[in-house]
């Protein structure tokens, strides 16, 4: 700053080389060093960044705003800041971040060079498994460890990618925050927006060289939740929270846009709506979950009394009479998928389906996205209805048992509501008919035997009037009966049919044999 003629050097923290820019448009002159000038200019408009190659060993096709999200996330490792990575659900985000692991494994990022450390990725429960998949999925070079389980150890080298819970980062904080981790991923980071909560003050303990908070919901309530996603990735950007916290009333007006314009350079967030042209008009993916202990008790349980029915059925009665006894029975088995309560009596039996469900609803819902959830049970569609109700989302819902004059007054009521809502349909009543271009997002809560019925039921929402891209998410269980179906469907339509429909047509490959309910009642994948 000048004082009184006599130039004088001030040095600062990098981050609050933002408060100078601050004096800046105040009218104030500062000169920084035309390093810190070129890494401003190119922080605050980042499409300037020089796009970087695709590492070699990842097995995808990346669109082009997710280079640009890949490209970002690397210049922000590179000069040692963080991220918070905050596009639409359904965009890339997990892939994008995969990008950066594979570019640092392949030497492409020059200051990762020498960085110790395996890699951390923090997610839900329920995403457990998706990020074991995906990575395998895009990035095989990479080795992956899943620290979860009673009898969890930690071995991973440098370099390598170990998956883990919020829950259990929250309960071995004290191990884990001795470890120097390379890159720290914590997906869906709106799990730990309050900073209060025990959780966040656990995530807030791991130290890693670069984070990244992926979220499509960075701002849920209030801008304390803001403060502690941005924290999570940007320790000290926006200062301690008490002093936060004690002007949180009064960030408004120009204090928030500068608090915007502070963070701003860490967070990238693209809406379908922006990248239309970017996308197919429908993207469709599976989602595998574990089943629960609870669960997988009871199923293997119900395993056994399934086979032994099947076994005597086969036995003493017709093949015919066998066939409908053995349907019935599996019947059961794709129940306790859904949820064990379809079963039991039981009103605190998990879901993890529901939970699952739940969760992706929660964060569309905020990001302004309606949804359309299908399931063949009502009996399951009554829980999701209630789930919805206990987390206050906006819900319609239309099945069998509905009038055709309340059909008319819900589809109306969802296609012109002015708020984002799900619409819960059953396959065999929504499945066809029905104009729902309001919904951009579709779920599957149970395979179906027939893909051009199910496609059917996407049409709903994937048709004539819909200006956004549509995608279709099918959740399914890891290990059980539905694993198997979706071999199945590969591999013997007929057969297929036969098991989702309780039907038996045609004859030869078609017909149900033992030997194919021995195979749908395997343990272990398919």
């Amino acid at each position: 700053r000048a004082d009184r003629g006599a130039g004088k050097i001030v040095r600062v923290p990098r981050l609050q080389i933002f408060d100078w820019l601050a004096l800046r448009e105040q009218g104030i002159t500062v000169a920084l060093p035309a390093e810190d000038e070129a890494l401003l200019g190119r922080l605050l408009g980042f499409t300037r960044m020089a796009p970087r190659p695709v590492p070699k060993n990842v097995q995808a096709l990346l669109r082009p705003y997710q280079q640009d999200g890949y490209t970002w996330l690397a210049f922000l490792y590179e000069h040692r800041f963080g991220a918070c990575l905050a596009d639409d659900m359904g965009l890339g985000k997990t892939l994008q971040a995969i990008c950066l692991l594979a570019a640092i494994q392949e030497g492409r990022i020059k200051t990762a060079a020498g960085v110790k450390g395996p890699h951390l990725v923090v997610v839900p429960t329920s995403l457990l498994f998706n990020w074991e998949q995906e990575l395998a999925r895009f990035a095989p070079g990479l080795k992956v460890h899943v620290y979860s389980g009673s009898e969890r150890t930690f071995e991973a080298k440098d370099g390598e990618v170990v998956i883990t819970t919020y829950g259990l980062v929250r309960r071995d904080i004290e191990q884990l925050e001795r470890l120097a981790f390379h890159v720290i991923v914590f997906d869906e980071a709106q799990a730990v927006k309050n900073i209060q909560a025990e959780t966040t003050g656990a995530a807030r303990r791991l130290t890693g060289r670069f984070k990244i908070s992926l979220t499509g919901t960075p701002l849920e309530n209030h801008l304390g939740e803001y403060f502690s996603i941005i924290d999570l990735c940007m320790p000290g950007l926006l200062g301690e929270y008490d002093r936060f916290k004690t002007g949180l009333k009064r960030i408004q007006g120009l204090a928030l846009e500068r608090l915007l314009r502070r963070t701003r350079p860490f967070i990238l967030r693209r809406t379908k709506a922006e990248i239309l042209h970017d996308l197919p008009p429908k993207i469709e993916s599976e989602v595998f979950l574990d089943l629960s202990e609870r669960q997988k008790a009871l199923y293997q349980q119900t395993v056994a009394q399934v086979r032994a029915t099947i076994d005597e059925a086969y036995r003493t009665k017709t093949s015919g009479q066998a066939q409908f006894i053995a349907l019935t029975a599996i019947l059961k088995l794709r129940q306790i998928c859904l949820s064990p309560r379809l079963l039991t009596s039981r009103a605190d039996e998990p879901s993890p389906k529901l939970s699952f469900l739940v969760e992706r609803l929660q964060v569309l819902l905020d990001e302004g996205h309606s949804a359309l959830v299908f399931s063949q049970f009502t009996s399951f569609l009554d829980l999701v209805e209630e789930a919805c109700a206990r987390h206050t989302l906006p819900h319609h819902r239309l099945d069998g048992a509905t009038a055709a004059t309340a059909r008319k007054t819900r589809v109306a009521a969802f296609q012109r509501g002015e708020q984002p809502s799900v619409f819960l349909l059953s396959l065999k009543a929504g499945g066809q008919g029905l104009n729902l271009t309001k919904a951009s997002y579709v779920f599957h809560l149970d395979p179906w035997w027939n893909p051009a019925v199910e496609n059917q039921a996407s049409d709903r929402a994937h048709r004539i009037g819909q200006q956004r891209t549509v995608s279709i998410v099918r959740i399914l269980m890891r290990h059980s009966i539905e694993e198997k179906m979706m071999a199945l469907k590969q591999r013997k339509l007929e057969l297929y049919d036969a098991v989702m429909r309780g039907v038996v047509r045609g004859s030869g490959q078609g017909v149900l044999t033992k030997a194919d309910f021995d195979f749908l009642l395997a343990p272990g994948a398919s």
